[in-house]
């Protein structure tokens, strides 16, 4: 699944976020910008109509011999992308990289015969926007307790000589085959749709502002 920018502008907390260790909390009020507490872990970003995600939702045909665990899982996805973003990519820690910069983001959700991994990659992103987002305490090493202006660079300066339209048709035409794909067959987002009619276990929300500022009281 690959979206081409969201909606609108929003903060996406991983699972077990906690908003008064992530986010400016007062900043994020101020501009109305909404929080979501995904379904599956990972870190704190921002997406907005600059950001591509994609999902990769497998059964147990795909990747069959790659143990399912967070890890393994991580180290397939590497192979997956860098038939799109080439041999200057590279998976650091769970950071999608060129060199010492980061541009996508990843998270997983794992059960017995199925996974999801999602990705919000960077095209391009707005500094007021980032600033949002707090320098984490816990962060992988590399990034080095850079500020995200320092630590992120987005993928149209990264891929200089591609258009996003080409970029998200590569994204489109290229990983099914690299996931092991024998063909592709389009679907409408209608019938897409049509799936979350049946059962499922919701745990995405969005956060209240009474959320936000019961997580302020808790930093004060």
């Amino acid at each position: 699944v690959v979206n081409d920018g969201a909606e609108a502008p929003a903060v996406v907390m991983g699972l077990s976020g906690k908003p008064e260790q992530l986010l400016h909390i007062p900043s994020v009020l101020s501009a109305r910008c909404p929080v979501i507490k995904r379904f599956t872990g990972g870190g704190t970003v921002v997406v907005d109509e600059d950001t591509l995600l994609v999902g990769l939702v497998c059964g147990d045909s795909v990747a069959e011999d790659v143990p399912r665990f967070p890890r393994h899982l991580m180290e397939w996805s590497e192979e997956v992308y860098r038939s799109v973003f080439g041999q200057e990519f590279a998976l650091r820690e769970n950071d999608y990289t060129s060199g010492e910069f980061k541009f996508g983001g990843n998270a997983q959700s794992i059960s017995k015969r199925r996974f999801v991994h999602h990705s919000s990659l960077l095209w391009k992103f707005s500094p007021d926007r980032m600033a949002l987002l707090k320098n984490p305490a816990k962060q992988p090493a590399y990034r080095r307790r850079r500020d995200h202006t320092e630590f992120l660079r987005p993928l149209h300066q990264i891929m200089p000589h591609h258009s996003r339209t080409q970029v998200v048709e590569k994204l489109c035409t290229t990983l099914p085959y690299a996931m092991g794909a024998t063909e592709i067959q389009e679907t409408s987002l209608d019938k897409a749709e049509e799936f979350l009619k049946h059962d499922h276990h919701v745990s995405t929300r969005i956060l209240s502002e009474e959320d936000l500022d019961a997580a302020l009281q808790r930093k004060l």
